[in-house]
């Protein structure tokens, strides 16, 4: 078996549900992975400036040498549909020799995001299957043209897909119907993070028995547009004892003058997740409510649940449900002295089992 993997992420980047998907394919026996970084999606705009001279460096883990990486050189302009196709031909048909090439009777095609790229080569080259991951409400990330053009193509590949798979309910509420065939696989946590937890957990007791030192409300994630910061300031000003820590790359401004119990990192290496998960005494999902947050099942839940940590979250998505069953609290209502019991962690590999 081989995978061609479309990701909606580069592989240089923070490691995710598409790096994880990867790795579990490779673990159920796939002999070789193409994964292709993504092309734009929408025109480009001012904010784009601060991603290309963002200080951030990111990076996932170890990659397999049965993992080859292909960034495609396009222009940003997928919104303007039939005049992209034609301005990126050459590339599109580059890109069509590379997978022929790397193709076997065997191959998988597998999308974690909708693209016209997507489209041209399922339509133009032969496989076994085509997989259509869909992660997030992929519409909700654009405006205006650049959502409709999203629109189109992600109605056109939910029907050309043999199946496809939803990270959550509300994403699989919305498009599965137009679907041959669905299941929904929700995220998980990557089972070397597991391990390297319980390898641990003496030093975390060690740690939590320091009564001087302040809680610590702990965060790893990007700091984006979803990043709810009235949320984080508020609960930090209302426990001026606990330390907020927050872990990530920025894409959206930081506001001014927040409290001085927040503190904010730059990324770390996926190897070291599990040392500052083990620093923690709570793990924060502060995301803001929207359409978008709606469709959301975050990984960090899971990550933080392998960390044995009470999660306090905003109310959205997956996260809501967990609200309401008393596996996490609202962020709205946290207490520093009150924990609850939180879910077995379950592992990428197990997640993924039904596909491979």
């Amino acid at each position: 078996m081989k995978v061609v993997y479309f990701s909606p992420v580069f592989w240089d980047s923070v490691a995710q549900r598409p790096h994880f998907f990867v790795k579990a394919a490779i673990e159920y026996g796939c002999s070789e992975v193409l994964w292709i970084n993504p092309t734009p999606s929408r025109l480009p705009n001012l904010q784009d400036l601060m991603r290309i001279t963002s200080p951030n460096k990111e990076s996932s883990f170890e990659r397999d040498k049965k993992i080859k990486v292909f960034t495609p050189k396009v222009l940003p302009l997928e919104p303007l549909g039939k005049v992209f196709d034609i301005v990126s031909s050459s590339e599109f048909r580059s890109l069509k020799r590379k997978i022929e090439d790397f193709s076997d009777e065997n191959t998988y095609i597998v999308s974690g995001k909708p693209s016209r790229l997507v489209k041209y080569i399922v339509e133009n080259v032969s496989y076994k299957k085509f997989i259509l991951d869909i992660m997030d409400d992929y519409p909700e990330f654009y405006r205006g043209i650049s959502k409709n053009c999203m629109v189109y193509t992600l109605d056109l590949l939910v029907e050309k897909s043999d199946i496809c798979i939803f990270s959550s309910n509300p994403l699989a509420d919305k498009f599965a119907s137009k679907a041959k065939l669905s299941s929904i696989i929700k995220n998980a946590c990557d089972e070397t993070l597991v391990e390297a937890i319980n390898a641990s957990k003496g030093n975390r007791n060690s740690t939590k028995s320091d009564h001087d030192r302040p809680r610590v409300l702990g965060y790893i994630g990007s700091l984006a547009s979803w990043f709810d910061w009235d949320a984080v300031i508020r609960i930090a000003e209302c426990n001026p004892s606990c330390h907020v820590k927050l872990i990530g790359p920025r894409f959206s401004a930081i506001p001014q003058g927040l409290p001085s119990n927040i503190s904010i990192h730059p990324p770390i290496e996926h190897s070291r997740v599990s040392t500052e998960l083990l620093m923690f005494d709570f793990g924060l999902i502060p995301f803001k409510i929207n359409q978008l947050t709606n469709s959301v099942d975050p990984v960090k839940y899971y990550e933080y649940c392998a960390a044995g940590l009470t999660v306090v979250s905003s109310r959205f998505g997956e996260m809501s449900r967990r609200i309401d069953k008393g596996v996490a609290i609202d962020i709205n209502k946290f207490d520093a002295d009150v924990s609850v019991d939180t879910a077995s962690p379950i592992t990428w590999k197990q997640r993924f089992f039904p596909i491979f």
